[in-house]
Formats: structure tokens, sequence, C-alpha cells
């Protein structure tokens, strides 16, 4: 019975691996690149390479992230988005890409927040993007890097107003803007945040996944159990065919060297890494549907995190921040929920319980409106916030200007908005675009060249290729199904292959003769 059990354990090992061999590959390349964004934030795919299920229809895929109108010029808006800046100068009936000055490659065009100021007819517009902060020349029409070594390469999360100083945010840092003109100064500023008690079970499980949850060494550990995989991918190759076909590539005496060092090593990387990567393929799992409905409403200790960057800065990841003049306090939405503070950081920020729905992915925009209310979207939709009584209420759309194939059912997935003198004028979903809430129903039109640019920063492609939804374009409403069918293969093939091991090794053989050690 043993020894039918083994043969059936090395035949699924084998054709399993042969079979799937190519996915693992992509998951091991893809996995080691996005843990380190900073080596391809220059490289872009090229659009014939981007499915086209990922183009951009009416703003949608955060083409726009947020929207500025002129109060001086009522018919000027600025959007920013994915593909950078762009400016209307007809209320959003055309645009102009403003790409004088800007960065080039698709990752770091990738712009968060606008901030446009107007003072006596002289207008200044900010954009933060995964670049930094960059300021618009409106004489030379080109745009202007903002420089301080502490905001080198590093990605500006939001940018509002306070008073008549800009405050431009990172993920876990605040500069004040001074001397506004034409060498504007940055100043960082020293706030505090208490640190985290709890966080969600999903960071703890993304954490093991990428290695953060050890830090830079963590990160370098999964970059090395990601590249056993893709050798004993490639091995396995190797192995397969060799027997077969190495007299034609190879001499027999070159052959059999080449043999024995691929499966020297497929054996002994194969039995060293079996649990860290058994452990890195199941948090993975974890993390995406369907089994991440099990832990998404579970937190776990903070201290589980005490080498993380996150426990480092103290700071749990700022997303969005919003400034409420009546109080003169700010409110920062960050990754694990709300705090405030007072505008002039003479006080520690603490949490502030706000009843609004939010996703695991944080935050996504926060904008003050008119009468002390609060705009707040994630993908868990989007709400209005009453400062004075606390009530919450979801945004209601404009059913007249709603898209075709629009159910009222669909998950609202809140990316981006544009406010007027204090009222909602339209707001963005990820999946639909924008959607008008106003009276009159208007919307900017996505210009046509803004569809055509699908070029795509190589960072979101291997993302995409990563959690498997480059691949809906082929799979549709089955793409879910990658993650934990490939999931749930590769811990089939590290399990045969560890049993495999242990056979060879005699644990299992009860008296057989016991293979070769690796």
């Amino acid at each position: 019975m043993k020894q039918i059990f083994s043969k059936l354990s090395r035949k699924l090992h084998k054709y399993v691996g042969l079979i799937c061999l190519f996915w693992f590959i992509l998951m091991g390349v893809s996995g080691v690149l996005i843990n380190h964004p900073g080596l391809i934030r220059a490289i872009s795919v090229p659009s014939a390479f981007v499915p086209s299920i990922l183009h951009y229809v009416n703003w949608n895929r955060m083409a726009m992230r947020d929207a500025v109108y002129s109060l001086q010029t009522p018919d000027m808006l600025f959007i920013c988005g994915r593909k950078g800046v762009w400016q209307s100068k007809d209320g959003g009936q055309t645009f102009l890409a403003m790409d004088n000055g800007y960065p080039s490659s698709a990752f770091e065009k990738y712009t968060n927040c606008l901030l446009l100021t107007e003072t006596s007819g002289f207008q200044q517009l900010y954009a933060g993007n995964r670049a930094g902060l960059f300021l618009w020349n409106f004489e030379s029409e080109k745009w202007e890097k903002i420089k301080h070594k502490a905001l080198n390469h590093t990605e500006v999360k939001d940018i509002i107003l306070v008073g008549r100083h800009p405050l431009v945010f990172t993920a876990d840092k605040c500069f004040s803007l001074q001397d506004q003109g034409q060498k504007p100064v940055l100043l960082p500023l020293i706030f505090n945040i208490p640190p985290l008690n709890r966080i969600s079970m999903t960071r703890f499980m993304l954490g093991i996944h990428d290695g953060s949850i050890a830090g830079l060494p963590g990160k370098l550990l999964v970059d090395a159990v990601g590249l056993a995989l893709v050798f004993m991918s490639f091995s396995a190759i190797v192995l397969w065919y060799l027997p077969r076909h190495g007299k034609i590539i190879f001499k027999p005496r070159l052959n059999t060297q080449v043999y024995r060092f691929f499966r020297r090593y497929h054996l002994k990387l194969g039995i060293y890494c079996v649990f860290l990567l058994m452990g890195i393929t199941v948090t993975g799992m974890m993390i995406r549907p369907p089994f991440r409905q099990i832990v998404l409403n579970e937190t776990i200790s903070s201290t589980w995190l005490h080498f993380s960057r996150l426990f480092e800065s103290q700071v749990p990841g700022i997303r969005r921040a919003a400034y409420l003049k009546k109080e003169d306090t700010l409110i920062l939405g960050t990754r694990t929920g709300f705090f405030t503070g007072p505008a002039d950081f003479s006080h520690p920020f603490t949490p502030i319980p706000i009843d609004v729905p939010v996703s695991g992915m944080g935050v996504s925009l926060m904008k003050s409106l008119s009468g002390n209310r609060l705009l707040i979207g994630s993908f868990d939709g989007l709400y209005v916030r009453n400062g004075n009584t606390g009530a919450v209420a979801a945004v209601v759309e404009n059913i007249k200007n709603m898209p075709v194939n629009f159910e009222n059912n669909i998950k609202k997935r809140a990316v981006g908005a544009a406010v007027k003198k204090g009222q909602l004028q339209f707001w963005v979903d990820y999946n639909r675009g924008a959607i008008s809430v106003g009276p009159h129903g208007l919307l900017p039109r996505m210009p046509g060249t803004l569809e055509n640019k699908a070029r795509m920063s190589l960072y979101r492609y291997l993302r995409g290729v990563h959690t498997g939804h480059i691949f809906r374009k082929w799979l549709g409403q089955y793409t879910w199904l990658i993650i934990p069918a490939g999931g749930l293969i590769l811990i089939l093939s590290l399990v045969t292959g560890g049993y495999d091991w242990l056979h060879r090794k005699g644990v299992f053989s009860l008296g057989d003769r016991p293979g070769k050690a690796a």
C-alpha cells in the first residue's frame, strides 16, 4: 500500500509540477519584483501588451483620483489620476495633458492629489504623485519639482490648505509649504500619533506574505524563497527534458553532470524551502477572495509587527487628510482608522470614532464640505459625515446619469471626487467611472487620447499577474479562482515533493532500501 502511495505521490509531484511550472515561475518572478517597486519604477509596459479590459472608460480604474475647480475662472477644471494631470478650460468638455516637466514613467506619473490656490489673480497648482511634489508654472506652462531630502522619490498622499499654507502628507510624514512663489520651501512638521494596539489580520497576513513583518531582512528572505521557486520550476523542466532529449544538446558526460547538478539543488532547495513556501502560499491565499472573508474582521496585537517599518514610524499609513475650518482641526484617514488633532500640531493626534464603513485597503478619498461635513470614500462606498451631529449618510447617485449597465446592487468603490464651493459635484467609482450627484448631471468627458494611452507601469502589470487580474479578459467571472486554485496546486506539489524526499530517506520505507540522500 505504501509503495502504491509513493508511486502516486511521485506522479502527482511530477505532472502537477510540469503542468503548472509556468504559473509557479510567474508567481516567483512577479512576487520578487513587486516587493521592491523602486527597482522597476522607471519601466512601463507598452499598450500592445495591456489587455483591453484594463483600458480606461469614463475615468474609471483610477484614471481620476482628484479634481479641482478654479473659483476665479469657473470653466477651468484640473483632473489627476494614473495618467498624470489634465486641464480643461471649458468646464470639462475637452482636456489637454499637462505633461511638460512631469515624470514620464507610468509608475511615477500616478497622481494622488491636487491643490489649487488662488489669491488676487495669482494661481498656484500643486500635484502630489509617486515621485514627490510638483508645482505648475502657469507662465512657462511647465511642472517644477519641489525638492526636499526627506521627500526624494517619496509618494505624496495628499495636499490640503490650512490658512495660507499648504500641508503635504506622505504615508508617515507631514510638511508645511512656506514662501510660496518662485522657490517654495518644505518644512517638516513633528506630529505624534499613538502607537497601534491592534491591526487587522489581513494586514498581518500580508506582512508574512511579503516579509515586511520582519522589515528589510524579512523581505529579502521572501525574495530568496521566491527565486528558489523559480529555480525549482526551471530545474523541473531540465530534469524532465534531459533524459529524453539531452543527447541532442549535450555530450553524454556533460548531460550527466548537468542533470546531477539540477537534481541535487532541486532536492536541496525544495526541502529547505518547503515550509517557508507553504507559509507564503497560505498567507497569499488568505488575503485574496474567497478565503479573505475568514479573516476580514479579525484583528491581532500590533506587537507582532515589532520589527516592521509600520511599527518603527509610529504612523499607521496616512492615506488622506482633511481640514475642518470650524473646529480648526485636522482629520487623518489611515490604513487602520481615523485620527484627529489640532491644525497647529500643538498636541498629539488621537483616534476618532467615525461610523463609516472603510475597506481593508483604507480610505481612498476625504474632502471637507460646507456645513461642517466630511466626505469619506473607500472600496466600501461613499459617505458624508455631519460634524455637528455625527450622523452618517451614503451618497445617492443621480439616476438619470447612471451608466447603461449599472446595477444597484454592485458594490460602490469610491476612489475620487470633485468638490466646488463646498458642494460635491461628482465622484468616481473604480469600475464605473465618473458619476454625477448634482441636479444638472454635468460630468467631465474623458479625452480619447487617455482612452488610447493604455501604457501601464511594470509594477501595476506584475501586480495584475500576481493577483490574477491581468487574466480577466480570458477568465471573466472565474478570475477569482486563479489564486485559490494555484495556491492549492502549489501546496500539493510541495507536500508530495516533501513526502517523496522523506521516502527516499527511508522514513516511510519500513525496511525498504533507502535512496541516496539529497
